[in-house]
């Protein structure tokens, strides 16, 4: 649920509604700054690399929602990717992963890419 709230707050409604005052690249900076400090509450991730790194993938999912208009896509595709990121860098964070659960996770991490840059080029053609 978390994902879908960060996807709608972040992307739906914020981004949307800097994009129409102050135009696409400024609303995808504005929306990954606002999704980086959102996450300073939580334990964890709160030094300035943290919020860095928070601010990378802010704007990494604000421009694939630029890119595919579609919240369900970056919510799916995008952040689930995030999370395998996250652990890899942040691992002492998280439980022990063992070979299969890391081998499984690097197949399900390039399928997710496969899907999602088909889907892009399919976007793009009907526009």
């Amino acid at each position: 649920m978390t994902t879908f709230f960060e996807e709608f707050l972040f992307r739906g409604f914020f981004q949307n509604k800097f994009e129409k005052e102050f135009g696409s690249i400024t609303a995808i900076l504005v929306s990954g700054l606002m999704f980086s400090l959102y996450h300073v509450g939580y334990p964890r991730f709160r030094t300035f690399e943290d919020i860095l790194l928070l601010f990378a993938v802010g704007i990494g999912f604000a421009t694939a929602y630029k890119l595919s208009g579609n919240n369900l896509i970056v919510a799916y595709f995008v952040n689930l990717p995030n999370a395998f990121v996250t652990y890899m860098l942040k691992f002492e964070q998280f439980p022990k992963m063992t070979i299969s659960s890391t081998i499984t996770s690097i197949i399900s991490l390039c399928i997710i890419v496969v899907v999602f840059i088909a889907n892009v080029r399919a976007n793009r053609k009907e526009r």
